[in-house]
């Protein structure tokens, strides 16, 4: 039986995640443009503990996802119904492969990974800086590429909920 709203689970995930990429794009974002400053290491050391805990919630997303049913999409125009799962696809698959761009970059070069001080990541990459220069430029743009479609996804939830008033947004916010 198909459900006519997102799991409490789902709904953790979604706002979780959310809540992360935007917090990861923010850190990201601030690092890389401040310079040389004292709080640049500390600001890193949180955005990549963030990135790590950002996979583990995403995986586990991916594999409620596959499990779990979900709301059939609310009808629309064929081409909205198309964009939205492109969307939904394209956001999981960037928000993983900038993880794994930003965890090579740093495995490629001589930067550590911690999870929160717990313990490092590090993928059995040799040191190389191409490598690491090549990853961080992907890294990179994957988040520009983001910030756009998750404009576009915020948009779209905003459009159907005061433009079409539908229950488009109501379906993931708690009760």
């Amino acid at each position: 039986m198909t459900p006519k709203t997102y799991s409490p689970v789902a709904k953790a995930l979604h706002w979780s995640s959310s809540l992360l990429i935007i917090t990861l794009l923010t850190l990201g974002f601030i690092a890389t443009n401040i310079g040389k400053s004292p709080v640049v290491h500390s600001l890193f050391w949180w955005h990549k503990s963030l990135g790590l805990l950002l996979l583990v919630i995403m995986i586990t997303r991916i594999i409620y996802r596959l499990t779990h049913p979900y709301p059939a999409l609310l009808p629309a125009p064929k081409w909205q119904l198309k964009a939205a799962s492109l969307t939904h696809l394209a956001l999981y698959t960037l928000v993983v492969t900038t993880i794994i761009a930003g965890l090579s970059m740093s495995s490629f070069s001589e930067h550590q990974t911690s999870f929160f001080g717990l313990f490092n990541v590090r993928l059995p990459f040799p040191l190389h800086k191409s490598w690491a220069h090549l990853s961080g430029t992907f890294h990179y743009v994957i988040a520009w590429t983001l910030v756009v479609l998750i404009a576009s996804h915020i948009l779209a939830a905003l459009y159907h909920h005061f433009i079409m008033k539908d229950d488009t947004l109501r379906r993931m916010t708690p009760k």
